[in-house]
């Protein structure tokens, strides 16, 4: 338990006074980088994906009864 706390909180020394805990702070190399990454097939792209197919089947797994 100690040494999970002193991880946390050793975490916490690079913040600064605005930063949000659980956000990563990244340098300007890496944010340019991330500039140039292809968004059809990124990670936000790809959950997006996984979500809209699941909604699909669902939608037709679905069986709606009709209106008398």
């Amino acid at each position: 338990w100690h040494n999970l706390e002193l991880k946390k909180y050793a975490g916490f020394q690079g913040l600064k006074e605005n930063d949000m805990p659980g956000l990563k702070r990244m340098g300007v190399d890496q944010r340019v980088q991330r500039l140039d990454r292809d968004r059809n097939d990124d990670e936000l792209a790809r959950l997006l994906k996984k979500h809209e197919e699941a909604k699909n089947k669902a939608e037709d797994s679905e069986e709606e009864p009709g209106i008398d």
